[in-house]
């Protein structure tokens, strides 16, 4: 199958016979991604009792490899990854997290659950890579390592640890 783009040249479409164009917004991307996701539940059909694994596998599978410096509130979980998507090996409920406004007294916990949609028992490694960061603050998870068996779903804590940051916005991964 071919996929032939448009290019807009002087406001009249022309054909780019390198085959790349440049497009954005929502209505361009929704189709893509929902082609994903169906391609994901397809491989894997236990995600369709559990929505929130389904959004995981395609979220949490993009690459955060945008160019220049891009924000997660500028272009969501990243670049979408079909093959990431299609041959996940876990998912977090929920898909992202955030500690909003931020208390006087720290910390802040937040649930996630780790579950194991393979097929056998793996290992996995929780890190967390921050973006942007402030001295007074930190991001930590309960546990650094778990190995599930096929299926089994685990509850870790993500805590925003120290004291209380200094105003602004703070991403990771």
């Amino acid at each position: 199958t071919e996929i032939y783009t448009l290019s807009l040249h002087d406001a009249l479409p022309i054909y780019n016979a390198t085959g790349y164009t440049t497009v954005s917004g929502t209505s361009y991307a929704v189709p893509f991604a929902a082609g994903v996701a169906a391609m994901a539940l397809a491989r894997n059909p236990n995600l369709k009792q559990h929505p929130g694994r389904l959004k995981s596998a395609v979220v949490n599978t993009a690459t955060a490899d945008l160019q220049g410096g891009v924000h997660v509130t500028d272009a969501g979980a990243g670049k979408l990854n079909a093959a990431d998507a299609v041959n996940v090996a876990a998912t977090l409920e929920p898909a992202a997290i955030s500690f909003g406004p931020v208390p006087a007294v720290l910390p802040v916990n937040r649930p996630l659950t780790l579950t194991n949609v393979g097929s056998s028992t793996a290992t996995f490694s929780i890190t967390v890579r921050p973006l942007t960061s402030d001295s007074n603050a930190r991001v930590t998870v309960s546990q650094s390592s778990i190995t599930l068996s096929a299926g089994a779903p685990q509850d870790i804590t993500v805590s925003l640890a120290g004291s209380r940051p200094a105003p602004g916005a703070y991403e990771g991964f």
